[in-house]
């Protein structure tokens, strides 16, 4: 399936489900994971985590504003396993990688409501023994939000310690 029906199919369900669920004011946080189940239902798992985590050369871009539209609990270790999964695969063919995190539109509320799937990348890659944290060349981040460094003091305890002097916060343009 292609990038832009892939794309438009998440739209059109996001939509669908808000016509027949009108968006909480308060409280978002399962209404935004029972959006995500909703969308995800009826779209091919690896179409939508392609998208998410699109590979570019030795670059992997993690495309938040998708990812916020699809997330949910039950698929963070699926996410997990297919970012672990084409990282290898890059490192096979380049000896290293970078990910580009597309930080448009991020909140504080986010951060908090999506830092289980951080944790979740992390155990799971601590545990996986594949070395990919040291395969990791830099994550850059941009559209970062005006929180940037709060944002990032939540998920402090989340990762692997080597991981913060490879962040790179680039500037907005």
């Amino acid at each position: 399936m292609d990038d832009d029906d892939i794309l438009q199919k998440i739209n059109s369900a996001k939509e669908q489900f808000y016509s027949e669920t009108p968006k909480n004011t308060f409280f978002k946080k399962q209404q935004k994971f029972d959006c995500a189940s909703s969308v995800m239902s009826g779209l091919n798992e690896l179409d939508v985590f392609s998208n998410i985590f699109v590979v570019k050369d030795n670059a992997i871009l993690f495309n938040y504003p998708i990812f916020k539209t699809v997330a949910n609990p039950i698929y963070y270790d699926k996410m997990a396993d297919y970012l672990f999964d084409i990282s290898s695969r890059i490192i096979q063919t380049y000896g290293s990688y970078t990910i580009l995190v597309n930080c448009t539109s991020v909140t504080i509320s986010a951060i908090e409501r999506y830092k289980d799937f951080v944790s979740v990348v992390s155990k799971k890659g601590l545990a996986n023994n594949k070395g990919l944290l040291i395969k990791l060349n830099s994550v850059h981040i941009f559209n970062p939000p005006s929180f940037v460094d709060h944002g990032l003091k939540i998920l402090v305890p989340l990762v692997d310690n080597s991981l913060w002097d490879k962040i790179k916060i680039m500037p907005t343009v």
